[in-house]
């Protein structure tokens, strides 16, 4: 089993994403979740648009997803991927189709990975959900606040 991680409203780990995102429109049934409990958190500053943990919905919780590790699936994409939305989007089309895996490792522009979980999938049972607590997540706050000590502008808007 694998880790995912996710903060989201009102205690609902498995809930769509409404928001269109870089990899889907807003009908996709995907909940997108992060590798580790600090990136959820950086990821929900960013679909907030807080520049601050503290700023965040009381009613957030963060959940740990545990998905059996043969379940994940990397998008295949070409180098320059991130310029180029239709490819991006026609390949979570594809997996969602095909239903090919639970999970579609996706590359971020930081470098790093998310994880795409596909809510249709038959093998969504697999998943065990692990609520990990609510606001202020006391355990991995202040990994977060550490990284964001400079109060200066981190995150972008426009």
């Amino acid at each position: 089993m694998i880790s995912l991680w996710r903060v989201c409203h009102f205690g609902v780990p498995l809930a769509q994403d409404i928001k269109q995102a870089r990899w889907f429109q807003v009908s996709g049934p995907i909940a997108t979740c992060e590798g580790s409990a600090v990136a959820a958190m950086y990821a929900r500053l960013v679909a907030c648009m807080q520049p601050n943990p503290r700023a965040l919905p009381l009613v957030d919780h963060i959940f740990e997803l545990q998905v059996p590790g043969d379940s994940v699936q990397d998008a295949r994409l070409s180098r320059r991927w991130f310029l180029n939305r239709p490819e991006v989007r026609a390949c979570v089309d594809e997996w969602l189709a095909h239903e090919s895996s639970l999970v579609l490792r996706v590359p971020s522009v930081s470098g790093s990975h998310q994880y795409l979980l596909n809510l249709r999938h038959p093998g969504l049972g697999q998943c065990r959900v692990f609520d990990r607590g609510a606001y202020p997540y006391s355990k991995y706050l202040p990994a977060v606040e550490s990284a964001l000590a400079d109060p200066s502008k981190w995150l972008c808007l426009q």
